[in-house]
């Protein structure tokens, strides 16, 4: 049985995996906040640069106490993600549409995550932390969609 000092192989690979996603988010946001002209806007992607943030700390203290590995850092996907948010902002001439889309695009990639690294580890005593990460993820994906759809 799975304990939080004895994480299975596919829960530490998940974690990991969420860990570097979180950070991925983290600095999108932070980029995103710096793009946008709304203040509001800037507000919302900074408080949610830092909750995905405290996010991966979280996941990075479970496998801590499991003594694992614990990675830092980002993945190349979200690096290239941040870029294209960048390219697309200049494009667009800092269209917060623009901005909003990939924001929402980003957070719809976390939200798949979790979901599917719930699957994976059903039963784990972390799923409780994932689903409440995953409940705000799906919140703040849900909130930058309407955002978009108001300025419209």
């Amino acid at each position: 049985m799975e304990t939080l000092t004895d994480l299975n192989k596919d829960t530490v690979e998940g974690l990991k995996k969420l860990i570097r996603m979180n950070h991925d988010a983290s600095e999108g946001f932070s980029d995103a906040a710096d793009r946008v002209d709304r203040g509001g806007c800037r507000n919302v992607f900074r408080n949610a640069a830092d909750e995905r943030s405290r996010f991966a700390s979280e996941l990075k203290t479970a496998l801590a106490l499991g003594d694992e590995d614990i990675p830092e850092g980002g993945t190349a996907l979200g690096l290239f993600h941040r870029c294209w948010l960048n390219v697309r902002s200049a494009i667009s001439g800092g269209d917060e549409e623009v901005i909003l889309s990939e924001v929402a695009r980003g957070e719809s990639a976390l939200v798949d995550a979790y979901e599917e690294i719930l699957v994976d580890t059903a039963g784990s005593p972390l799923n409780p932390t994932l689903h409440r990460h995953i409940a705000s993820v799906r919140a703040m994906r849900d909130g930058v969609e309407a955002l978009k759809a108001d300025l419209k």
